[in-house]
């Protein structure tokens, strides 16, 4: 019989903190008068997660800037492959 320790058949993988921060929300075009909310959602490439914000609220006219303290942040695990 074989007994192999399995920490040492695993790549070792490092987890990775990715921040994002938005201060300003922009709209460029004017949008449906029916639109009174929006929500932010960001995925990082590679990654299954989504992280969306909480409903933001526009204002009634039509062009909208908006000063924002939204931050997103995942972890992720980032595996080694030897070479």
């Amino acid at each position: 019989m074989l007994f192999v320790h399995v920490s040492q058949c695993l790549p070792p993988v490092f987890s990775r903190l990715f921040n994002l921060t938005l201060k300003k929300l922009i709209m460029l075009k004017e949008l449906d008068k029916d639109l009174t909310s929006v929500v932010i959602a960001v995925k990082l490439q590679g990654s299954k997660r989504i992280l969306r914000s909480n409903e933001i609220l526009l204002s009634s006219a039509g062009l909208t800037e908006t000063d924002l303290q939204l931050t997103f942040s995942l972890q992720v695990g980032i595996l080694l492959l030897p070479g």
